[in-house]
Protein backbone atom coordinates (compact mmCIF):
# COMPACT_ATOMS: atom_id res chain seq x y z
CA UNK A 1 0.00 0.00 0.00
CA UNK A 2 2.59 2.57 0.59
CA UNK A 3 4.56 1.97 -3.10
CA UNK A 4 0.57 2.43 -4.28
CA UNK A 5 0.48 5.83 -1.96
CA UNK A 6 3.65 7.17 -3.50
CA UNK A 7 2.66 6.19 -6.85
CA UNK A 8 -1.00 8.13 -6.96
CA UNK A 9 0.35 11.04 -4.19
CA UNK A 10 1.11 13.68 -6.35
CA UNK A 11 -2.15 13.00 -8.69
CA UNK A 12 -4.57 12.10 -5.91
CA UNK A 13 -4.27 14.97 -3.81
CA UNK A 14 -4.60 17.59 -6.63
CA UNK A 15 -6.71 14.80 -8.55
CA UNK A 16 -9.71 17.39 -8.78
CA UNK A 17 -7.57 20.21 -10.77
CA UNK A 18 -7.19 19.98 -14.29
CA UNK A 19 -4.03 18.67 -16.02
CA UNK A 20 -1.55 21.27 -17.48
CA UNK A 21 1.12 18.60 -18.41
CA UNK A 22 3.23 20.24 -21.34
CA UNK A 23 3.56 17.64 -24.50
CA UNK A 24 6.91 16.90 -23.39
CA UNK A 25 6.20 16.18 -20.06
CA UNK A 26 3.32 14.06 -20.87
CA UNK A 27 5.93 11.94 -23.85
CA UNK A 28 8.82 11.95 -20.45
CA UNK A 29 6.14 10.03 -18.43
CA UNK A 30 4.70 7.69 -21.21
CA UNK A 31 8.63 6.59 -21.57
CA UNK A 32 9.01 6.42 -17.91
CA UNK A 33 5.93 3.86 -17.33
CA UNK A 34 6.79 1.86 -20.68
CA UNK A 35 9.97 1.44 -18.99
CA UNK A 36 8.68 0.14 -15.88
CA UNK A 37 6.30 -2.48 -17.25
CA UNK A 38 9.37 -3.60 -19.00
CA UNK A 39 11.80 -3.92 -16.16
CA UNK A 40 9.32 -5.88 -14.41
CA UNK A 41 9.12 -8.44 -17.13
CA UNK A 42 12.84 -8.36 -17.05
CA UNK A 43 13.20 -8.60 -13.02
CA UNK A 44 11.34 -11.71 -13.02
CA UNK A 45 14.35 -13.17 -15.38
CA UNK A 46 16.74 -12.95 -12.41
CA UNK A 47 14.15 -14.07 -9.72
CA UNK A 48 12.01 -16.58 -11.50
CA UNK A 49 15.02 -17.85 -13.89
CA UNK A 50 13.15 -21.63 -14.25
CA UNK A 51 9.48 -20.13 -14.81
CA UNK A 52 8.24 -19.53 -18.75
CA UNK A 53 7.97 -16.26 -20.87
CA UNK A 54 4.29 -16.84 -20.81
CA UNK A 55 4.15 -17.49 -16.62
CA UNK A 56 6.42 -13.82 -16.55
CA UNK A 57 4.02 -11.87 -18.64
CA UNK A 58 0.98 -13.01 -16.78
CA UNK A 59 2.43 -11.82 -13.53
CA UNK A 60 2.95 -8.64 -15.50
CA UNK A 61 -1.05 -8.59 -16.79
CA UNK A 62 -2.38 -9.41 -13.32
CA UNK A 63 -0.36 -6.78 -11.44
CA UNK A 64 -1.93 -3.98 -14.41
CA UNK A 65 -4.75 -4.83 -14.32
CA UNK A 66 -5.80 -4.79 -10.55
CA UNK A 67 -4.02 -2.09 -10.31
CA UNK A 68 -5.61 0.16 -13.03
CA UNK A 69 -8.98 -1.59 -11.74
CA UNK A 70 -8.70 -0.26 -8.18
CA UNK A 71 -7.56 3.37 -10.00
CA UNK A 72 -10.24 3.45 -11.97
CA UNK A 73 -12.60 2.88 -9.26
CA UNK A 74 -10.76 5.36 -6.87
CA UNK A 75 -11.18 7.92 -9.50
CA UNK A 76 -14.74 6.80 -10.59
CA UNK A 77 -16.36 5.83 -7.48
CA UNK A 78 -14.32 7.92 -4.30
CA UNK A 79 -12.69 11.11 -6.27
CA UNK A 80 -15.12 11.63 -8.88
CA UNK A 81 -16.41 12.76 -11.55
CA UNK A 82 -18.68 9.52 -12.35
CA UNK A 83 -19.32 8.76 -15.88
CA UNK A 84 -22.78 8.61 -15.14
CA UNK A 85 -24.91 11.95 -15.31
CA UNK A 86 -22.55 14.54 -16.34
CA UNK A 87 -21.76 16.58 -19.45
CA UNK A 88 -19.50 14.35 -21.70
CA UNK A 89 -16.19 15.76 -22.76
CA UNK A 90 -14.72 17.63 -19.91
CA UNK A 91 -11.22 18.17 -19.34
CA UNK A 92 -9.04 15.71 -17.77
CA UNK A 93 -7.79 15.97 -14.45
CA UNK A 94 -4.88 14.37 -12.97
CA UNK A 95 -5.43 11.53 -11.59
CA UNK A 96 -7.68 10.30 -15.04
CA UNK A 97 -4.04 10.91 -16.72
CA UNK A 98 -2.00 9.43 -14.04
CA UNK A 99 -4.20 6.22 -14.96
CA UNK A 100 -3.88 6.59 -18.90
CA UNK A 101 -0.15 6.87 -18.75
CA UNK A 102 0.43 4.05 -16.70
CA UNK A 103 -2.23 1.99 -18.96
CA UNK A 104 -0.65 3.17 -21.91
CA UNK A 105 2.81 2.24 -20.54
CA UNK A 106 1.71 -1.21 -20.15
CA UNK A 107 0.00 -1.63 -23.38
CA UNK A 108 2.90 -0.33 -25.48
CA UNK A 109 5.26 -2.58 -23.57
CA UNK A 110 3.13 -5.89 -24.24
CA UNK A 111 2.75 -4.86 -28.35
CA UNK A 112 6.62 -4.67 -28.56
CA UNK A 113 6.43 -7.89 -26.69
CA UNK A 114 3.91 -9.70 -28.97
CA UNK A 115 6.06 -8.31 -32.04
CA UNK A 116 9.38 -9.08 -31.00
CA UNK A 117 8.34 -12.86 -30.20
CA UNK A 118 5.31 -12.92 -33.70
CA UNK A 119 2.99 -14.44 -31.16
CA UNK A 120 -0.03 -12.87 -32.01
CA UNK A 121 -3.04 -13.27 -35.03
CA UNK A 122 -3.53 -9.69 -36.39
CA UNK A 123 -6.98 -9.46 -34.73
CA UNK A 124 -5.21 -8.90 -31.47
CA UNK A 125 -2.40 -6.27 -32.66
CA UNK A 126 -5.02 -4.77 -33.58
CA UNK A 127 -6.37 -4.19 -30.49
CA UNK A 128 -3.49 -3.27 -29.15
CA UNK A 129 -3.01 -0.81 -31.67
CA UNK A 130 -6.48 0.87 -31.29
CA UNK A 131 -6.23 1.07 -27.34
CA UNK A 132 -2.98 2.58 -27.44
CA UNK A 133 -4.58 5.54 -30.02
CA UNK A 134 -7.38 5.90 -27.97
CA UNK A 135 -5.25 6.22 -24.92
CA UNK A 136 -2.95 8.58 -26.45
CA UNK A 137 -6.09 10.42 -27.77
CA UNK A 138 -7.03 11.24 -24.36
CA UNK A 139 -4.08 12.27 -23.07
CA UNK A 140 -2.92 14.98 -25.49
CA UNK A 141 -6.41 15.79 -26.33
CA UNK A 142 -6.83 17.03 -22.95
CA UNK A 143 -10.18 15.80 -22.38
CA UNK A 144 -12.88 12.67 -22.28
CA UNK A 145 -10.58 11.49 -19.08
CA UNK A 146 -13.30 10.86 -16.91
CA UNK A 147 -14.93 8.32 -20.08
CA UNK A 148 -11.77 6.76 -20.83
CA UNK A 149 -10.84 6.05 -17.07
CA UNK A 150 -14.53 4.13 -16.86
CA UNK A 151 -13.77 2.16 -20.24
CA UNK A 152 -10.35 1.06 -18.90
CA UNK A 153 -11.63 0.17 -15.06
CA UNK A 154 -14.88 -1.48 -17.27
CA UNK A 155 -12.41 -3.36 -19.64
CA UNK A 156 -9.53 -4.08 -17.12
CA UNK A 157 -11.38 -5.36 -14.13
CA UNK A 158 -11.89 -9.10 -15.62
CA UNK A 159 -8.61 -9.29 -16.33
CA UNK A 160 -7.14 -10.85 -12.88
CA UNK A 161 -9.90 -13.06 -12.49
CA UNK A 162 -8.80 -14.31 -16.42
CA UNK A 163 -5.01 -14.75 -14.99
CA UNK A 164 -6.20 -16.41 -12.06
CA UNK A 165 -8.22 -18.66 -14.26
CA UNK A 166 -4.75 -19.79 -16.38
CA UNK A 167 -2.48 -19.36 -12.93
CA UNK A 168 -5.36 -22.29 -11.82
CA UNK A 169 -5.59 -24.36 -14.60
CA UNK A 170 -1.42 -24.09 -14.88
CA UNK A 171 -1.31 -25.73 -11.22
CA UNK A 172 -3.92 -28.63 -11.75
CA UNK A 173 -6.73 -27.01 -9.76
CA UNK A 174 -8.90 -26.00 -12.94
CA UNK A 175 -11.13 -28.89 -12.10
CA UNK A 176 -11.82 -27.69 -8.68
CA UNK A 177 -14.73 -25.58 -6.92
CA UNK A 178 -12.24 -22.92 -7.47
CA UNK A 179 -11.68 -23.07 -10.74
CA UNK A 180 -15.19 -23.23 -11.42
CA UNK A 181 -16.17 -20.28 -9.87
CA UNK A 182 -13.09 -18.10 -11.32
CA UNK A 183 -14.16 -19.08 -14.98
CA UNK A 184 -17.83 -18.78 -13.96
CA UNK A 185 -17.05 -15.14 -12.47
CA UNK A 186 -15.10 -14.14 -15.62
CA UNK A 187 -17.58 -14.73 -18.55
CA UNK A 188 -19.79 -12.80 -15.76
CA UNK A 189 -18.05 -9.97 -15.34
CA UNK A 190 -16.48 -9.45 -19.13
CA UNK A 191 -20.01 -9.00 -19.72
CA UNK A 192 -21.21 -6.90 -17.41
CA UNK A 193 -18.49 -4.77 -17.50
CA UNK A 194 -16.34 -4.75 -20.86
CA UNK A 195 -19.60 -5.13 -22.94
CA UNK A 196 -22.31 -3.46 -21.25
CA UNK A 197 -21.06 -0.90 -19.13
CA UNK A 198 -18.41 -0.06 -22.12
CA UNK A 199 -20.95 0.16 -24.68
CA UNK A 200 -22.95 2.72 -22.29
CA UNK A 201 -19.74 4.86 -22.51
CA UNK A 202 -19.37 4.49 -26.30
CA UNK A 203 -22.70 5.37 -27.08
CA UNK A 204 -22.63 8.65 -24.61
CA UNK A 205 -19.24 9.16 -26.26
CA UNK A 206 -20.12 8.79 -30.01
CA UNK A 207 -23.59 10.35 -29.70
CA UNK A 208 -21.64 13.66 -28.48
CA UNK A 209 -21.96 16.74 -30.83
CA UNK A 210 -18.14 16.94 -31.65
CA UNK A 211 -15.79 17.16 -34.18
CA UNK A 212 -13.50 14.04 -33.28
CA UNK A 213 -13.89 11.68 -35.92
CA UNK A 214 -11.20 9.51 -35.35
CA UNK A 215 -12.05 8.94 -31.77
CA UNK A 216 -15.23 8.26 -32.26
CA UNK A 217 -14.42 5.24 -35.34
CA UNK A 218 -11.65 4.09 -32.59
CA UNK A 219 -14.34 3.33 -29.62
CA UNK A 220 -16.84 1.91 -32.45
CA UNK A 221 -14.07 -0.52 -33.27
CA UNK A 222 -13.05 -1.25 -30.08
CA UNK A 223 -16.44 -2.19 -28.93
CA UNK A 224 -16.62 -3.77 -31.60
CA UNK A 225 -13.86 -5.82 -30.97
CA UNK A 226 -15.17 -6.39 -27.31
CA UNK A 227 -18.31 -7.62 -28.64
CA UNK A 228 -16.67 -10.31 -31.18
CA UNK A 229 -14.54 -11.39 -27.90
CA UNK A 230 -18.16 -11.71 -25.98
CA UNK A 231 -19.78 -13.81 -28.80
CA UNK A 232 -17.38 -16.58 -28.40
CA UNK A 233 -17.19 -16.07 -25.06
CA UNK A 234 -21.00 -17.25 -24.75
CA UNK A 235 -20.54 -19.98 -26.94
CA UNK A 236 -17.92 -21.55 -25.29
CA UNK A 237 -20.08 -20.95 -21.49
CA UNK A 238 -22.85 -22.24 -24.08
CA UNK A 239 -20.56 -25.53 -24.92
CA UNK A 240 -19.19 -25.84 -21.22
CA UNK A 241 -22.93 -25.65 -18.94
CA UNK A 242 -24.59 -27.17 -21.53
CA UNK A 243 -22.74 -30.16 -22.11
CA UNK A 244 -22.89 -29.91 -17.77
CA UNK A 245 -26.53 -29.87 -17.38
CA UNK A 246 -27.48 -31.91 -20.58
CA UNK A 247 -25.12 -34.52 -20.85
CA UNK A 248 -23.93 -35.06 -24.87
CA UNK A 249 -25.89 -38.51 -26.56
CA UNK A 250 -22.76 -39.17 -28.27
CA UNK A 251 -19.12 -39.43 -28.61
CA UNK A 252 -18.84 -37.05 -31.27
CA UNK A 253 -19.96 -34.67 -29.01
CA UNK A 254 -18.07 -35.93 -25.69
CA UNK A 255 -15.03 -34.50 -27.53
CA UNK A 256 -16.10 -31.61 -26.49
CA UNK A 257 -13.45 -29.46 -29.39
CA UNK A 258 -14.23 -26.28 -30.58
CA UNK A 259 -12.95 -24.87 -33.54
CA UNK A 260 -12.00 -21.34 -33.97
CA UNK A 261 -10.99 -19.24 -36.64
CA UNK A 262 -8.63 -16.23 -36.61
CA UNK A 263 -6.87 -16.58 -33.90
CA UNK A 264 -10.39 -15.41 -31.21
CA UNK A 265 -9.70 -18.67 -29.20
CA UNK A 266 -7.07 -16.73 -26.67
CA UNK A 267 -11.10 -14.95 -25.11
CA UNK A 268 -12.85 -17.84 -25.21
CA UNK A 269 -10.00 -19.90 -23.17
CA UNK A 270 -9.62 -17.87 -20.52
CA UNK A 271 -5.89 -16.07 -22.12
CA UNK A 272 -5.79 -11.95 -21.88
CA UNK A 273 -3.67 -10.12 -24.18
CA UNK A 274 -0.73 -11.13 -24.05
CA UNK A 275 -0.01 -14.54 -26.57
CA UNK A 276 0.13 -17.47 -27.82
CA UNK A 277 3.15 -18.42 -25.57
CA UNK A 278 0.83 -18.03 -22.83
CA UNK A 279 -2.13 -19.52 -24.89
CA UNK A 280 -0.30 -22.83 -23.28
CA UNK A 281 0.64 -23.13 -27.36
CA UNK A 282 3.88 -23.09 -26.44
CA UNK A 283 6.57 -20.77 -24.53
CA UNK A 284 9.85 -18.66 -25.45
CA UNK A 285 11.71 -21.18 -23.41
CA UNK A 286 9.97 -24.14 -25.39
CA UNK A 287 8.38 -23.61 -28.50
CA UNK A 288 6.32 -25.93 -29.88
CA UNK A 289 4.24 -26.30 -32.77
CA UNK A 290 0.39 -26.21 -32.99
CA UNK A 291 -1.89 -25.79 -35.33
CA UNK A 292 -2.70 -22.23 -33.68
CA UNK A 293 0.54 -20.89 -36.06
CA UNK A 294 -2.30 -21.64 -39.17
CA UNK A 295 -4.61 -19.10 -37.03
CA UNK A 296 -6.91 -22.81 -36.50
CA UNK A 297 -6.79 -24.41 -32.83
CA UNK A 298 -9.17 -26.97 -31.26
CA UNK A 299 -9.88 -26.29 -27.84
CA UNK A 300 -11.35 -28.78 -25.15
CA UNK A 301 -13.44 -26.46 -22.95
CA UNK A 302 -13.09 -27.38 -19.28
Amino acid sequence: MEVLRYWTHSSTLRGSQLNEETAGSKLFALTLYTTLWASMYRIQLSLWSHRTAEWRCRVVSLTHGTLVTYLSYYSQCVEGPSVFGIEPGLPNNNTQVFIAKLCLGYFIFDLVWCLCYQTEPPIMIVHHVLSIFGMANMIFQGKWGTELVAVIGATEVSNPLLQLRWFLKNAGYSKTILGEIVDFLFIIVFGAFRFLLSGYVMLEYVSYPNDDVLGKVGAVSMFSLSAVFYYYILGYAKKKYGRMFFPPSNKKEESGEITLNNGLNKQVNGVSSASRYRNGVGTKDNPTHSPAANNVTHIKPE
